[in-house]
């Protein structure tokens, strides 16, 4: 087996480990273990555990791999384009966190404890999302409307449904989150949303 194979299966043993068991199976020995390699393959792939964990969760994360090229089309353009893919995003967001187990774990593990790698994601996210809200801070100027304070309810939200709707108990004001039906509803939702907050821009105070 060659290192990007070694690689691979380690990738992939967390992901299957978050999907199946939760954030509270993640260790070193289990990795292994799932993966089919020796515990030691990991220092020597990945320099260590929490590197290893690191890559895994950027490389899954809309926010942290589609801010960039979110901002780089948005700069310099008006506000057709960035309504369009600012809804993009949100709707990705919901789809992938409601067809991923794995990603859900990865909230539940950031919600339930303090932990210096979810910290540090976290940061990332946020250094990434500020190129986004400095375009948007410019463009909402003078609206009343505090887009970065949507923006933390639309996401809030769309965690919370899909995390909910993954439960079983998957009614929400009488919406059936599990079927294609009622998540077609909150997509529609999420797109007239962020409509009508674009729409504030032409009422400036």
């Amino acid at each position: 087996m060659d290192k990007n194979d070694i690689k691979s299966k380690l990738m992939a043993a967390v992901g299957q480990i978050l999907e199946t068991e939760g954030h509270c199976r993640i260790n070193a020995d289990h990795i292994a273990e799932v993966a089919g390699v020796n515990v030691e393959d990991i220092s020597t792939s990945f320099g260590d555990l929490e590197n290893l964990l690191e890559l895994y969760m950027v490389s899954e994360d809309y926010w942290i791999k589609l801010v960039r090229p979110i901002y780089e089309v948005v700069s310099g353009n008006g506000k057709l384009k960035l309504e369009d893919l600012i809804g993009f995003f949100l709707k990705k967001q919901y789809n992938n966190l409601s067809g991923s187990a794995a990603m859900r774990s990865l909230i539940r593990w950031g919600i339930a404890e303090k932990h210096p790698l979810m910290g540090k994601i976290g940061k990332e996210r946020e250094k990434a999302g500020e190129e986004v809200f400095l375009q948007t801070d410019r463009l909402f100027e003078g609206t009343g409307v505090n887009f970065r304070a949507i923006s933390a309810l639309n996401v809030a939200a769309i965690y919370y449904l899909a995390l909910y709707g993954s439960t079983g108990n998957s009614k929400f004001c009488g919406i059936d989150l599990a079927t294609e039906e009622g998540k077609k509803e909150i997509l529609n939702s999420i797109k007239q949303i962020n409509r009508w907050v674009f729409d504030s821009i032409g009422h400036r105070k």
